[in-house]
């Protein structure tokens, strides 16, 4: 992969560059959207034949209501079509910033987060909305007939996925949080009735305003918050082996000691900004992990 890594580049050629990522990605979902505005009433028909019972159809109460909900499907399946090039044009312009290591813990992140985010549409598409449309229409009388908008059916179906999409980012964020050593799985364990609140409130904002699709949405993010814990946990204990066996060979590296270096003995370099957060951040790294090894042992 091409990096724009040139150290020499002034602000205004990375605004330059950075117009044109913009102009590629603009170009990108240009050349996508007539291709998905053409299949998108097939979307619409797919959408109500696998998420709606025998028989039921969708009504619209506008003259251009049909066309612009096919508009906007259509650029959101060119987004969602477009989004590993969008993503790797968005990577190639801050790529070049970043250390090699959070370039190698940023590739992983994205890639599970993307993973998940369309595990989690897939889901809602699969289970969630059927289930709901058959709930909805199980409600109608003698009296109550159900009258099923094109628009809102659509803007329904979209907030949903959207929903579930970023619901489903809870446990890598939760995993990150507790690989890296920011927060602790003890100190995450004891905030369990936080972390319930937070889901049914995330769950209440990011769903149509009705309990069952907001108990749909918060009863699996929260299964997935407590298989990232086992997850977690897991990886915090296999850590802590790998700690205890390695931990006293391994000689400690001077940016990371907690021993102050003379000032006669540092080059003009290490007084950088950068040099003297990285300095000061292992300084404080090792502090938690020698904490964190005899909470272990003990």
């Amino acid at each position: 992969m091409r990096f724009i890594d040139n150290p020499d580049m002034s602000f205004l050629e990375h605004l330059e560059e950075l117009r044109n990522v913009l102009f590629r990605v603009g170009g990108c979902l240009l050349l996508l959207f007539p291709v998905a505005a053409y299949f998108s009433q097939d979307m619409i028909d797919l959408l109500v034949l696998y998420c709606c019972p025998p028989g039921f159809e969708l009504k619209y109460f506008s003259p251009m209501e049909p066309l612009w909900v096919q508009l906007k499907i259509a650029l959101l399946a060119a987004i969602v079509t477009g989004m590993p090039y969008i993503a790797w044009q968005i990577w190639r312009f801050i790529a070049p910033g970043l250390y090699e290591r959070e370039r190698l813990l940023i590739r992983r992140v994205a890639a599970i987060s993307w993973l998940m985010f369309i595990l989690g549409a897939v889901f809602c598409l699969s289970f969630i909305l059927p289930l709901m449309m058959k709930f909805s229409l199980e409600l109608q009388t003698k009296y109550v007939q159900p009258v099923i908008g094109l628009e809102s059916f659509i803007s329904m179906t979209g907030l949903l996925m959207l929903g579930f999409g970023v619901m489903f980012q809870f446990p890598i964020l939760i995993y990150v949080l507790i690989h890296s050593g920011i927060v602790e799985i003890t100190t995450v364990r004891k905030k369990r009735p936080y972390i319930i609140v937070l889901v049914l409130i995330l769950a209440a904002v990011l769903t149509p305003p009705d309990i069952v699709s907001q108990i749909m949405l918060a009863v699996p993010s929260y299964l997935m918050f407590e298989i990232s814990l086992l997850i977690a946990s897991i990886s915090c204990r296999r850590k802590n082996r790998c700690d205890e066996t390695a931990g006293d060979n391994v000689a400690p590296s001077p940016i990371y000691s907690a021993e102050a270096v003379p000032v006669e003995d540092c080059g003009k370099d290490d007084f950088r900004p950068e040099m003297i957060y990285r300095s000061t951040f292992g300084v404080k790294r090792r502090k938690i992990c020698n904490i964190n090894t005899k909470r272990h042992r003990k």
